[in-house]
């Protein structure tokens, strides 16, 4: 349903957009530290952290596309990684210009083939992100509206079901006062000596008991 949908796809591609793009600017960052880096000694974390967190990015673009919202979002986020791909093979080949002591070469190598990639994914990410966002908002009024429309239907039906009851119970009601008081016209006449009536009762619920036997209680004081 919708709920599930706002969860599993909209709300969910949105958090793992999320996580790619603060990995992204996480390795940014490494790469920043790794050509201010004077010595050798936080050189190798600083090289698997940016690995770590390519392997990240990976396994989140895994489970992204794995369902797409729609077309649109198949095309932005194919593009993004195609044009991610070609950065981190370029910031590889910057790695290892680091690692061959190669700083110069490495700097201009960064600011040639790996900073003017580094603008282009910012911006596919955040064009993923808002319209994942946009989506998510959507299916969420969507929802809210249907929820909107279910409980005015409830409402309508619980006071159909009201008035009907309320009917049905003054019918009831009508039915069952009807021959009461007939039954009690008679017996106001029988108390001042009137026993000229004659109850006939086909009905076989309590009230056509109730006037049979009424009727033989006249027949009685008849025959007296």
């Amino acid at each position: 349903d919708r709920d599930t949908y706002l969860y599993e796809e909209a709300t969910l591609h949105l958090a793992q957009a999320g996580r790619i793009s603060s990995a992204f600017q996480q390795i940014r960052s490494d790469l920043k530290d790794i050509s201010l880096s004077k010595s050798d000694g936080s050189l190798p974390d600083l090289i698997k952290d940016v690995q770590n967190l390519n392997d990240l990015i990976v396994k989140e673009s895994a489970l992204y596309s794995a369902t797409f919202l729609n077309k649109s979002d198949e095309e932005n986020f194919n593009a993004f990684a195609d044009e991610y791909k070609k950065y981190y093979e370029a910031t590889g080949n910057y790695i290892q210009l680091i690692q061959s002591n190669k700083k110069e070469e490495a700097l201009q190598y960064l600011t040639v083939n790996v900073n003017k990639n580094e603008a282009i994914i910012t911006s596919q990410l955040n064009k993923i992100s808002l319209k994942n966002e946009a989506e998510a908002k959507q299916v969420n009024v969507e929802n809210t509206s249907l929820a909107d429309s279910e409980t005015i239907k409830m409402a309508i039906t619980s006071t159909v079901g009201i008035l009907l009851s309320i009917i049905l119970g003054l019918y009831i009601s009508k039915i069952i006062s009807r021959p009461v008081n007939r039954l009690a016209l008679i017996a106001s006449k029988l108390a001042t000596g009137d026993v000229n009536h004659t109850i006939n009762s086909v009905s076989k619920d309590e009230i056509g008991g109730l006037e049979r036997s009424f009727g033989l209680m006249i027949e009685n004081i008849k025959e007296q």
